[in-house]
């Protein structure tokens, strides 16, 4: 049996790939490929980082024991915060899963990018508009030098290293680039990394695209309606900017000369670390900065995108109701 687990890292589809192969589970076991669903209602396996996390084997790891004792073939275990895992609890992980075939696959993103997606995340989930001002400052006005999020982006392929102490030769490392993808498809790379080519053309996968970053009204948008617990809006709000081409993101929102520094910062390192796997990407060009707006321009914008976000489901409403109205006047007849 060979067990390859899959560790992330955040920001590299990692949603898309744990998506497909749950799925799929039937079709992959049928190939003797084992893709298990350790907790009810997970399709991946970040319990097993919680359970490592807090030194004690529970309900996950006791029933990943059950599955390596039947023996399937092949299996795929799949949970970004992996790569988060400090080096004692790599080598606890080693201990608890005790198989000697085993081989960890990563996807790596560009620093560059990595530093825009994660101010972003940030900027989209803040709780108050205090907070979502603070991250904004610091976006947009905090020195490049002194920013924490230029280094934790150039830095954040250290995780490599620590995996590679406990399963030397057998960390596999791929660019999250879809120009280097088969197919520009994410999970026929995933597959074939692995070496399991052969169950692509029995699963079903769809082009993988990298997720629309709306504008950053829209971040601001989502942003408010999250803290006003409106969550089904903020899906609906999301499908419509995704869906709009004159909202789709033409550049990135920080500063051409952080992204640069990161990039520049995480080649070095990245050479020192990861080189000799020759990772690269396609494109060696850090993207013009379109810029922040200033807050009233944001906050504006913001609020013109929810109104008619909200008109426009009204309007839905008004029209569903109407069709209710006159269904119920045929059956009255």
């Amino acid at each position: 049996m060979k067990i390859y687990v899959h560790i992330g890292s955040d920001k590299t589809g990692s949603t898309a790939i744990q998506t497909t192969l749950y799925q799929n589970r039937e079709a992959l076991r049928a190939q003797g490929i084992e893709y298990p669903q350790l907790l009810n209602q997970e399709n991946h396996h970040e319990c097993l980082f919680r359970e490592l996390r807090s030194g004690k084997k529970g309900e996950g790891w006791i029933e990943l024991d059950k599955i390596i004792s039947s023996n399937p073939k092949h299996l795929i275990l799949s949970a970004e915060a992996l790569c988060n895992l400090r080096t004692s609890e790599i080598a606890l992980f080693k201990q608890w899963l005790n198989h000697s075939e085993t081989y960890v696959i990563t996807y790596i993103r560009r620093a560059d990018e990595y530093l825009e997606s994660g101010v972003m995340q940030r900027l989209k989930t803040a709780k108050s508009y205090t907070a979502f001002k603070w991250q904004y400052i610091a976006a947009k006005y905090v020195p490049t030098f002194l920013d924490p999020n230029v280094y934790n982006a150039a830095f954040k392929t250290l995780f490599v290293k620590r995996w590679e102490k406990e399963y030397s030769g057998k960390v596999t490392v791929r660019p999250y680039d879809k120009n280097q993808w088969e197919d520009q498809n994410l999970i026929l790379d995933f597959l074939s990394s692995l070496g399991l080519s052969r169950a692509q053309n029995s699963i079903r996968t769809d082009k993988i695209s990298r997720n629309v970053t709306p504008s950053i009204a829209g971040i601001y948008a989502s942003s408010i309606l999250t803290r006003n617990k409106l969550f089904g809006l903020r899906q609906q709000l999301y499908r419509s900017l995704a869906n709009d081409p004159l909202r789709k993101k033409k550049g990135a929102f920080l500063s051409w000369n952080k992204r640069a520094s990161a990039r520049l910062i995480s080649q070095i390192f990245n050479h020192l670390i990861i080189g000799a796997q020759g990772v690269s990407f396609s494109s060696e060009k850090t993207p013009k900065s379109l810029g922040l707006p200033s807050l009233p321009e944001i906050i504006s914008a913001s609020e013109d995108t929810i109104a008619a976000q909200l008109a426009e489901i009204n309007k839905k409403h008004t029209n569903l109701r109407r069709r209710l109205k006159n269904n119920q006047s045929v059956l009255n007849e």
